[in-house]
């Protein structure tokens, strides 16, 4: 916990428990993660994409979840979010 009141002391905006190393087995996850893969199985089957990725992590607690996170792609739609925000603020 020394490392998470460190960072809480040098950088007050952010979440300490970002910087902690998560654990990847929450049994809480596991019906949540079970029912993105079976959306993600039922999405690849019907042929409408080739390729789905999701990360999922709480930032209040930590927990963490990927399936095909390391998956390449090019995030043509993701430019659109920083745009998006500049235009909101």
């Amino acid at each position: 916990m020394g490392n998470a009141t460190t960072l809480a002391h040098s950088a007050p905006l952010i979440n300490p428990l970002l910087d902690l190393e998560p654990t990847l087995d929450y049994s809480e996850l596991r019906p949540f993660k079970h029912r993105i893969e079976q959306f993600i199985a039922s999405t690849l089957r019907s042929d409408s994409v080739r390729h789905i990725s999701v990360y999922f992590r709480d930032l209040n607690n930590g927990p963490l979840f990927g399936i095909n996170e390391k998956e390449r792609f090019t995030p043509a739609s993701l430019l659109k979010v920083p745009l998006m925000i500049a235009v909101l603020i």
